[in-house]
């Protein structure tokens, strides 16, 4: 099987008697170690496979019936600091979607407005939480360091959670009132100040050593 990884074909010794979905897991595990890398991209070759088997997962397919695989890569400090960028973006979403969800409610469009705040909430878990959780577990940053507002992330954080507590629950008792008080006056203006933090993480992640992270 061919391997390529950044364009360039590597001649590493591979165990064929697996499948594609473990040899991609061990491959993000060997960049990572050896070369700080994550991959961001897969293109596989196969040519020679039935429309079947083209249909199957990569759990359900071996690796010598692979013709040919590629993969995309990214320094893992790269990647870390664009899951911010995409953090920042989704927080000014979330914030510009708030006056869409109060018009939906005020016009008894009460559906529409539920999926859009449901749909609102799942993505600040996804794409703000959960890079901001793992950028502390890793020890890059910790939150009770930096600013954010009156006092500090760590703070904010235990404050925002129990507001999105709060707006869960208006939600499942489907009290409006509540829900564009919650949205109008606490979640629109933290998320602009949540918005403040993205810079000083990006500068700690920029000035991590990462190496220790992965071996290096």
């Amino acid at each position: 099987m061919r391997l390529e990884i950044d364009g360039q074909q590597r001649d590493w010794k591979l165990d064929e008697d697996q499948t594609l979905g473990d040899f991609i897991i061990e491959m993000n595990k060997k960049l990572l170690v050896d070369e700080g890398r994550v991959i961001t991209g897969i293109k596989i070759g196969d040519k020679g496979l039935d429309e079947k088997t083209k249909m199957l997962t990569p759990d359900q397919v071996m690796l010598d019936q692979i013709e040919s695989i590629s993969f995309d890569t990214q320094s893992f400090q790269d990647n870390l600091s664009e899951q911010y960028d995409i953090a920042e973006q989704t927080l000014q979403s979330v914030r510009e979607s708030i006056t869409d969800i109060i018009s939906f409610m005020l016009s008894d469009q009460i559906d529409l407005a539920m999926n859009k705040l449901k749909e609102d909430v799942e993505s600040l878990l996804a794409y703000v939480y959960k890079p901001l959780t793992n950028t502390e577990r890793m020890g890059v940053i910790k939150t009770v360091d930096i600013p954010c507002g009156e006092g500090t992330l760590h703070d904010f954080l235990v404050r925002f959670k129990s507001t999105l507590q709060e707006l869960l629950q208006a939600m499942e008792n489907s009290d409006t009132t509540l829900i564009n008080d919650f949205l109008e006056y606490e979640v629109e203006p933290s998320l602009g100040e949540f918005k403040t933090v993205i810079k000083p993480i990006k500068e700690k992640i920029a000035a991590f050593d990462f190496s220790s992270l992965y071996g290096n």
